[in-house]
């Protein structure tokens, strides 16, 4: 009788298994339908809609992003790889990744059956399967949807290399590595100590031969990236080249510890990527590599840390301390706003932080004795969390710990209910007492921590203006306001909808709000010329105000330089009521050219180069320099590379075509245009300006 009794418990552990798992799946499945409801549901911003388009550019055939890789790839070819299997439904992609969470659920289980037993995984798992913020993010475009099983994956693989240091399970744990080190690189942190641990419990005949296949197995995923970075992307990095700007923006003189914007840049995704390019380059003098803009930020956090020791030692405690507080810091977005407003499931969930962490700290306690055993597990925890505040700190790269935490969580109340049922109640209220200090401290949310939510409100208003419906905007922006008054993007954003509204005092008064509490913003300068400049008639009086403090404030910012330039010049224009400038115009018109050479002489990139090549050239032909307004215009038709839109491409080879005309004969402007031809293919426009100039 006694052989036969342990099957039975275990088909129970196995029946209980099977019920969290499915209670995980259920609860990702519906708060993937609830959310539904949530705008951003169907069009993902910021990383969300930077992963989303890369995955259809992959599935399209065409280039996302040239060079090597500005973040690891694998998440993004998995959506590639969803997306096309689900017929493009993103609906589809998101049950999917509710099934991968709750295969996460299953790791955890693994992992603390194989580290304190059957009912320590049990448990464990239950605590993922409820836990809130990793439904959230199981139902999110973004990579913790294959970093937490990944990172699971690798951790599991330490600890069954431990059991069986066998050749096998050594290439297993590398190849685990190096496939989480392709979704998120900084688990690499961790590769160095696993191998000094792999090393010292390894018998001497083996302990070579592991760590060299150990090694094998993580350059499997990685070498592959590697080789595309150097062969296609002509700049050899071992993955991506994000790491230096990510740690900049967590290491200056401006950081929070939490905003992952680069300091003086917009806060747009593409805006804020072509702008801390442009930082990197205006500071070294030169065009750089993607490698070596990353290289430049290394080496400007370097000087901070050695120019201000203790500035840099007080942030790096800030970090640590945000890290461990109950707040689910946001990112992109306040992920704690849209995952409790558009999913009502997720509040009646008991399991978030501030209760995970003390217990897990009492878990690890309670086995410390036993870490060198455990050490994939054990220093997992530590080595990942200040992989995390080296850089910056948020609930999205916290959320890979959770379910290493959730183990030792479990653990720590496993031991709880065994001393209870032994009477140890001494041990048990020391226990408890530990956990209630503990969760006393983390409940602890540090003062300049937001707790309100008018961030996701503001971004609720954002894509309501941005698809056109200013009155619903605005009533969110009105909301937002009510919460904080001190968020300089809403005042920005509330004032572009108001003008769009009519309500042009009203604009004009938040715009310079916006300005008033961030100067290091370039949008903001932006946003307030634009809105002058614009006015009927324009105030360009006004706006050249707005453009010199601009290039005050960033002066190595091209668009303050190119705002300022056309300040001067359409500012003498309207003077002049469109007569020709008179002799006592030029000291204006050559200070403005003087404004657009510099904005060209910064590194930019696209439409901003476009825009101050454009002008340039048209000051120079009003100044009487043919030669260099035709400079000019071919730099501003290279810049911008295809025909806009809005035309102004024509406008430029108009411009240009007719220039040469006049000054060098109709064959020149005949071969001007048979170029022009060549580079974007007949059209209509460019048959028009051959019509209107005379060259058939």
């Amino acid at each position: 009788m006694k052989q036969t009794e342990p099957a039975p418990a275990r088909r129970s552990e196995r029946w209980i298994l099977a019920a969290i798992l499915l209670t995980a799946f259920a609860l990702r499945v519906v708060y993937v339908l609830q959310s539904r409801a949530n705008p951003f549901f169907a069009e993902p911003t910021m990383d969300a809609g930077y992963h989303l388009d890369w995955a259809r550019a992959l599935n399209e055939g065409r280039e996302f992003q040239s060079g090597p890789f500005f973040r690891a790839p694998l998440y993004p070819w998995f959506l590639a790889l969803c997306l096309r299997l689900c017929a493009g439904s993103l609906l589809a992609v998101r049950l999917v990744q509710a099934a991968i969470g709750t295969w996460s659920c299953w790791l955890a289980w693994r992992v603390g059956a194989r580290t304190f037993g059957s009912r320590t995984g049990l448990v464990a798992a239950g605590i993922g399967a409820l836990y809130w913020m990793l439904i959230y993010f199981d139902g999110e475009l973004l990579l913790p949807v294959l970093e937490v099983p990944t990172t699971l994956l690798a951790v599991l693989g330490g600890l069954r290399w431990r059991e069986q240091p066998s050749a096998r399970r050594a290439l297993e744990l590398g190849l685990a590595l190096g496939v989480a080190a392709i979704v998120r690189p900084n688990i690499l942190l961790f590769v160095p100590p696993l191998g000094v641990w792999m090393l010292a419990s390894s018998v001497a005949t083996a302990r070579w031969r592991s760590l060299a296949l150990a090694a094998l197995g993580l350059a499997l995923p990685v070498a592959p990236i590697t080789l595309y970075n150097g062969l296609v992307g002509h700049d050899w990095t071992l993955i991506s080249t994000q790491g230096g700007v990510n740690l900049w923006i967590g290491n200056n003189p401006q950081a929070d510890g939490a905003s992952a914007i680069v300091p003086g840049t917009r806060a747009d995704w593409w805006g804020g990527y072509q702008d801390a390019i442009q930082q990197a380059e205006a500071r070294e003098g030169r065009a750089l590599s993607p490698s070596e803009v990353s290289a430049s930020y290394v080496s400007r956090v370097r000087e901070f840390w050695s120019e201000h020791p203790l500035q840099a030692a007080h942030l790096m405690a800030w970090k640590l301390r945000l890290f461990v507080t109950d707040r689910e810091l946001g990112n992109n977005q306040d992920e704690r706003f849209f995952a409790l407003h558009f999913g009502p499931v997720l509040r009646w969930l008991p399991v978030g932080y501030g209760l995970l962490l003390p217990l897990a700290l009492v878990g690890m306690l309670l086995c410390v004795r036993r870490w060198r055993e455990w050490f994939p597990l054990y220093a997992f925890v530590p080595i990942y969390a200040a992989s995390v505040v080296l850089f910056f700190v948020n609930a999205r790269f916290r959320i890979p710990i959770v379910l290493p935490l959730s183990v030792f969580a479990a653990h720590a109340l496993v031991q709880g209910a065994a001393a209870l049922r032994a009477r140890r109640l001494g041990a048990l209220s020391l226990g408890v007492a530990a956990c209630a200090a503990l969760w006393f401290g983390v409940h602890q949310v540090p003062r300049g921590v937001k707790l309100d939510d008018a961030q996701g409100w503001w971004q609720l208003g954002v894509f309501y203006a941005q698809h056109g419906d200013d009155a619903r905007a605005l009533e969110h922006f009105d909301v937002a306001l009510a919460r904080d008054p001190s968020l300089a993007r809403l005042h920005r954003d509330r004032g572009i909808t108001l003008a769009h509204l009519g309500r042009s005092a009203e604009a004009e008064s938040e715009l310079r709000r916006a300005l008033e509490l961030d100067g290091g913003d370039p949008a903001n300068y932006g946003e307030l010329f634009s809105f002058l400049a614009n006015t009927q008639p324009p105030r360009f009086e006004s706006a050249l105000e707005v453009a010199e403090r601009a290039v005050a404030a960033l002066p190595l910012h091209p668009t303050g330089h190119y705002d300022l330039g056309r300040a001067l010049f359409e500012g003498l224009r309207v003077a002049r009521a469109g007569a020709a400038p008179a002799a006592e115009d030029r000291p204006q018109l050559e200070r403005a050219r003087d404004e657009f050479e510099r904005a060209l002489a910064l590194p930019s990139r696209g439409q901003e180069r476009f825009n101050a090549a454009f002008a340039l050239g048209e000051v120079q032909r009003l100044l009487g320099d043919p030669a260099a307004a035709l400079t000019a215009w071919r730099t501003a038709l290279t810049a911008l590379g295809k025909p806009d839109e809005q035309g102004w491409y024509w406008r430029c080879a108009g411009s240009l075509i007719g220039l040469l005309k006049q000054e060098q004969g109709p064959e020149a402007a005949r071969l001007e245009y048979q170029r022009l031809e060549l580079r974007t293919g007949p059209s209509a426009e460019l048959a028009r300006i051959s019509i209107d100039l005379g060259l058939h």
